[in-house]
């Protein structure tokens, strides 16, 4: 299934009991069953990450537009907001439609570590977090909850231009390249 794809949750639920094989139950299994709910546990806990990177460097550019050169993923512009009461993201795509050439989508960070969900958008809820990974590099995870992809965007800031590498798990990747306005 792809994103985009919608599955009405009973033919999931059925898609899935179809797929049973057994006649019996599978015996208990103690061992196992703890396992797999120490697994369940550990993934749905969210730690805070290491904090690094530049704070002279996320107020210069905090609220600054970046535009790009024409590319695959159809980005104009890019810009992060660090310092408002809501850390922030904005990109703005080309439409391909002549009456709004350009389309706005935006949503919350969190910058601790843990997810952040947005509120409900034209395209769903946003979950994203940040992170610096260097002075230069900061990294954006992205992901419309109830879709599978989940998106990767890593700018890395040189004076006033930027390259932004894209890599989503349905393995599309991008470069970017472009500059600060003012």
């Amino acid at each position: 299934m792809r994103d985009g794809e919608v599955l009405p949750l009973r033919q999931l639920v059925d898609d899935i009991s179809d797929a049973v094989k057994s006649e019996a139950p599978l015996p208990t299994d103690p061992i196992s069953k703890s396992l797999l709910a120490a697994a369940i546990h550990e993934a749905a806990t969210e730690r805070p990450g290491l904090l690094g990177g530049s704070p002279e460097l996320a107020k210069q550019i905090s609220g600054t537009t970046f535009r790009f050169e024409d590319n695959d993923r159809h980005v104009k512009t890019f810009s992060l907001n660090f310092f408002e009461s809501e850390p922030s993201w904005v990109i703005t795509t080309s439409s391909g439609k002549s009456d709004q050439p350009t389309e706005r989508v935006s949503g919350l960070m969190g910058l601790n570590g843990a997810v952040c969900n947005s509120p409900p958008g034209p395209y769903g809820i946003y979950a994203s977090k940040g992170r610096w990974l260097n002075e230069h590099t900061f990294s954006l995870d992205r992901r419309i909850l109830g879709h599978s992809e989940t998106q990767t965007w890593t700018l890395t800031l040189d004076a006033e231009k930027a390259t932004v590498k894209f890599e989503d798990t349905d393995g599309f990747k991008a470069q970017l390249h472009g500059e600060m306005t003012k």
